[in-house]
């Protein structure tokens, strides 16, 4: 096992650059270009990026995301980076019907594609690879495999893999508690670590700081 996980790792930088859309953006399968909804947008661009959709605004291809800033409609929306959370917020809100804003609420919500907002997956609990994402993200053991390597530092590269391509998908939330189990889980028989208290820790331990190893250049997310 800890040899397959070796070679995992290895490939990593492989597996996340497989696809050349970055972000939430997803790749068209006709063309390659890059769009935040491939089920309405792929005829638009013949490649490069698509810009986020706004009602009103012609669709606008850009070479690579450089260019995100000139695509119109940006400016004064929740998508305007100049603007605090809360500005943000209220324009989202006011641009919004109440039901589109309930069905964001599941954990599966769809698009909003007037306002550039992609469905978006949030039930991606990173235990063992970025889950339930369209991307080719490493996939790990689950808990107790990795707890069978009985290899600390291991365990920490498994989890720099993890929070690197979480990032890159911008698709990740690390939502576990001391033991290495998920939060509220149904399936903690499966996702714990061990028994052994001491030994957990120092897997959990180095578990959790890996994702937080920033690889340079690469920006946090």
């Amino acid at each position: 096992m800890k040899l397959a996980l070796i070679a995992a790792i290895g490939t990593m930088a492989t597996t996340a650059t497989a696809t050349t859309c970055l972000g939430e953006y997803v790749q068209c399968p006709n063309n390659g270009a890059c769009v935040l909804d491939a089920t309405q947008d792929c005829d638009q661009c013949d490649s490069g990026y698509l810009c986020p959709t706004f009602t009103g605004q012609a669709p606008r291809c850009i070479p690579d995301l450089s260019s995100y800033t000139s695509c119109p409609g940006l400016k004064g929306s929740h998508l305007d980076a100049t603007l605090t959370e809360t500005e943000r917020l209220d324009y989202i809100t006011q641009h919004t019907t109440l039901d589109e804003q309930i069905q964001q609420l599941q954990n599966g919500a769809p698009s909003i594609h007037d306002q550039g907002i992609p469905a978006y997956q949030w039930l991606n609990d990173d235990q063992h690879g970025v889950a339930r994402t369209p991307a080719n993200a490493t996939v790990f053991p689950n808990g107790v495999g990795l707890g069978a390597t009985f290899d600390k530092d291991l365990i920490k590269q498994v989890g720099y893999v993890i929070g690197n391509e979480a990032r890159g998908l911008h698709n990740g939330f690390l939502n576990l508690d001391p033991t290495g189990r998920e939060m509220k889980c149904n399936g903690c028989g499966i996702t714990g670590k061990g028994s052994t208290f001491f030994f957990i820790c120092s897997l959990v331990l180095n578990f959790l700081t890996g994702p937080f190893i920033i690889p340079q250049p690469t920006p946090r997310i």
